[in-house]
């Protein structure tokens, strides 16, 4: 048997943090839907307060949960009332949290808005194209005669990693091995360059401080995107980065150059 709860953020952390950590680590799902993470954003962008768990369970067990916040804008010129899933405000790979039932966790999320709350409209941003959120939406809103639309989102230019470097390599034409090797080698032979990596807590400061600074001398300030041109984007990376840390997570590297910061690449570890 289903039943539900509504909950602020900090209650759903304290009292379900582990159980909403467990089903993003146990399915596979991007770590920026982890409970922590979600603070750090809803913080830094000062929507904390206004963020709302919902929460499904089967019997006992937490089958599904959905971060949200109810925001008020404007479409074609007409006062709406928008409910959105916390990830837009950060949104990396969003989907539904939960173990299997999607559509289920979707319908039980309606029935709940339409108890509890006024609204007119709900936005995901940032889904897969073809990942199991996108899918049950779809097929619950075309089953359920649900009016919905879909507009093209953001593109993520990366490399799906299914093997290890020389593989992948090896796989590569002649020429772009040979750009690569060669390029490697005067990396590796210019004793003016050093690699500094960043994994645990002891060091966040310094990265921080790096980042920010490689962050100000870089051609993003020229195109208003660097993070330290927007506040709330400093303020989520102070508080992103010791998060990662402090989880075993970061993995982080910084490029000198005579002892100067000159390039960084934050990422994590996270299910490897």
């Amino acid at each position: 048997m289903h039943t539900s709860i509504d909950l602020p953020l900090d209650k759903a952390m304290d009292i379900h943090g582990d159980e909403w950590s467990d089903i993003v680590k146990n399915c596979g799902l991007n770590p920026s839907l982890l409970p922590g993470w979600l603070a750090c954003m809803a913080t830094a962008f000062g929507i904390f307060d206004k963020i709302q768990v919902f929460i499904l369970k089967n019997g006992p067990v937490i089958e599904g949960i959905i971060p949200y916040f109810i925001s008020h804008t404007k479409l074609s010129g007409i006062p709406i009332r928008k409910v959105e899933l916390a990830g837009n405000i950060v949104s990396y790979h969003q989907e539904l949290i939960t173990t299997e039932n999607h559509p289920v966790l979707l319908i039980k999320f309606i029935e709940h808005l339409d108890n509890n709350h006024k609204w007119d409209t709900i936005a995901i941003a940032n889904m897969h194209s073809d990942g199991q959120t996108r899918k049950a939406i779809t097929e619950t809103c075309s089953i359920n005669k649900i009016p919905h639309t879909t507009y093209p989102g953001e593109s993520s230019p990366y490399l799906r990693l299914d093997k290890d470097w020389k593989l992948l390599l090896a796989s590569k034409q002649k020429k772009f091995r040979y750009k690569v090797n060669k390029r490697e080698k005067v990396l590796l032979e210019d004793e003016s360059l050093k690699v500094n990596w960043y994994t645990d807590s002891s060091n966040c400061s310094q990265l921080i401080e790096d980042i920010f600074r490689i962050e100000e001398a870089s051609w993003k300030v020229d195109e208003d995107m660097a993070i330290t041109e927007r506040p709330t984007e400093t303020e989520y990376y102070k508080l992103l980065i010791p998060y990662l840390a402090n989880k075993g997570i970061l993995y982080a590297s910084v490029l000198t150059k005579d002892e100067k910061a000159i390039a960084y690449n934050l990422c994590y570890l996270f299910n490897s």
